[in-house]
């Protein structure tokens, strides 16, 4: 087994790029339900990378085109949402298609939008 393949090494700039795009606040949004939590002052970073499509936890059989720990396949969560949608009986609630349309980038946080297009992030003021 190719070890490389399980890690889950997120560099620095994907990591500083996922907590800019999310204003520093966890990135949950569940049917207009907000969390909200600012995990991020700058200094200290008190949130969670959680995968969309998962490295060796849930949601790790399903293939990526891409790398498993890139921008795209990430979500900035408090520690409460990440064990939320990682629990084993909420899978099916959030599957990688629901993360996919609703996780970073794709969620609405604050008076920003964010939108996939073709595997980038845009970002939209509202």
């Amino acid at each position: 087994m190719d070890t490389k393949s399980k890690s889950r090494t997120i560099s620095l700039s994907d990591t500083s790029l996922l907590i800019t795009n999310a204003g520093g606040r966890c990135s949950y949004n569940d049917n207009k339900e907000y969390c909200n939590k600012v995990l991020s002052d700058g200094r200290v970073n008190l949130g969670e990378r959680a995968h969309i499509i998962g490295v060796n936890g849930p949601r790790a059989s399903i293939l990526l085109n891409g790398n498993k720990n890139g921008y795209d396949n990430l979500i900035w969560l408090c520690r409460d949402h990440h064990k939320i949608i990682d629990h084993s009986e909420n899978l099916d609630q959030y599957s990688v298609e629901v993360l996919g349309s609703r996780g970073q980038p794709a969620l609405v946080q604050g008076a920003f939008k964010f939108k996939k297009f073709k595997g980038s992030a845009s970002l939209i003021y509202c």
